[in-house]
């Protein structure tokens, strides 16, 4: 998973797709996450925003951090 940024209008607007793979998009609230996605991916999508808003990368499995080896 990667941070794009702040997208705005004029930016969303510029949105094409590459190919027939995908057909929409839509924007979320991380608090919606739980109803709109499997739980692994929740959690894992959880884990991105929390670490954008920590400024930090994490390494996940499922999910959930891998410890140090």
């Amino acid at each position: 998973m990667f941070d794009g940024g702040t997208l705005d209008s004029e930016v969303i607007k510029q949105i094409r797709f590459a190919d027939k793979e995908l057909s929409a998009y839509e924007f979320h609230r991380v608090d919606e996450l739980d109803d709109l996605l499997i739980e692994r991916l929740a959690r894992r999508v959880k884990a991105a925003a929390t670490a954008r808003e920590r400024g930090q990368t994490v390494y996940l499995e499922h999910g959930r951090a891998i410890s140090a080896v």
